[in-house]
């Protein structure tokens, strides 16, 4: 078969040719290209997604074994159920104490709570030393209560407070309690 096309159509043919080849050869490297750059996505988003998961996982398992802390640990009911509110007994004696009548020495701690103790109260007349007695009788803060004679002038009576009272008292331990 002879040739009859002219040497210049010749070139034009076999260019056109190549130009086919290369344009199949770039889009497949574009897809290639495309499918590379779409793995190495979806890997990065699996390895944060496994990161993710992961960190999860050991805040899981720490917060598990806190859990597990936090159950051995007594209750704060019964925490609470076990402290003294030294305040609480402080704010009891105060209320139950009436107008003219003040207290020498309040020695409290573990110790003297639930034990007898006497108070030294200080009154204005023998009506508020009255009312005194009737109130630390009354009072549930206290059990025990023996009021002993009153004393009229003392010398170390503080001024405007001439009757000296000392009240026996035994202090119930109001643990966890208010008053």
């Amino acid at each position: 078969m002879i040739n009859l096309l002219p040497d210049d159509t010749k070139k034009q043919l076999r260019a056109a040719r190549t130009n086919v080849m290369l344009a199949n050869f770039l889009i497949i490297t574009s897809f290639a290209a495309g499918f590379l750059v779409l793995a190495f996505v979806a890997t990065y988003l699996f390895l944060l997604n496994q990161k993710d998961v992961a960190i999860k996982q050991s805040k899981t398992t720490q917060q598990a074994s806190v859990n597990i802390q936090a159950n051995a640990l007594p209750t704060a009911g019964s925490i609470l159920s076990q402290q003294t509110l030294y305040s609480n007994i402080i704010l009891g004696i105060a209320n139950i104490i009436p107008s003219g009548v003040v207290l020498d020495k309040l020695p409290l701690s573990e110790d003297t709570l639930g034990t007898a103790m006497t108070l030294q109260f200080y009154a204005s007349s023998t009506e508020n030393a009255n009312l005194l007695k009737q109130a630390v009788q009354a009072s549930p803060l206290f059990s025990e209560v023996t009021v002993q004679p009153t004393i009229v002038g003392g010398s170390s009576a503080p001024s405007g407070y001439p009757i000296a009272i000392s009240v026996n008292v035994t202090i119930n331990n109001q643990k966890g309690l208010a008053l």
